[in-house]
């Protein structure tokens, strides 16, 4: 089965393993079913996975993130510093370096693989008010993350170990209801 196959099945898989049951492994050794927690209201959200094998999962509903190994099917708390102030973690990925960068709220944060906090960056307000981030990209200079309560895409220049500030880079030109 191709890689990019083989995570969009465990992406799946992730998000419909809330409830916790024993998994089964697939033909390729996998589980088939993963565990985020076992806690309610956990309402998994975002999903990356490294190439060594390494993933985490966001959470919407308590702002938590989790992390797993691919081989096995249950997560873990990551325990990231001010992660949890957060109500609510939707956007996660981690770039080169394995460091892991979410978004919800009003803020980007970016942590070591050890949870240390490196960076927080505040989104201002747009054009329809406070914003409420949902998802990013993290490209080689730059993480560009959505605003889905504003038509606007931020970006947050990238520089070695530094995030620059959270700036409107695209924003829809269409008329504001209010």
């Amino acid at each position: 089965m191709p890689a990019a196959t083989r995570l969009l099945c465990l992406g799946a898989s992730i998000l419909l393993a809330v409830a916790g049951q024993t998994a089964h492994a697939d033909a390729h050794g996998l589980p088939t079913t993963y565990v985020v927690s076992r806690d309610p209201g956990i309402l998994p959200e975002g999903i990356t996975v490294q190439r060594n094998g390494t993933m985490y999962v966001s959470s919407d509903g308590t702002g938590r993130l989790f992390r797993g190994r691919v081989g096995n099917s249950d997560l873990q708390p990551f325990v990231a510093q001010d992660v949890e102030a957060r109500q609510s973690t939707r956007g996660v990925h981690t770039d080169s370096r394995g460091d892991v960068f979410s978004v919800g709220g009003t803020s980007l944060t970016v942590h070591n693989s050890r949870g240390r906090l490196l960076a927080t960056r505040t989104a201002p307000n747009g054009p329809l008010g406070a914003p409420d981030l949902n998802d990013l990209v993290i490209t080689k200079n730059a993480v560009y993350v959505t605003d889905w309560a504003n038509p606007v895409v931020l970006r947050a220049d990238l520089r070695g170990d530094r995030v620059g500030p959270l700036v409107p880079w695209l924003e829809a030109q269409l008329p504001v209801v209010r």
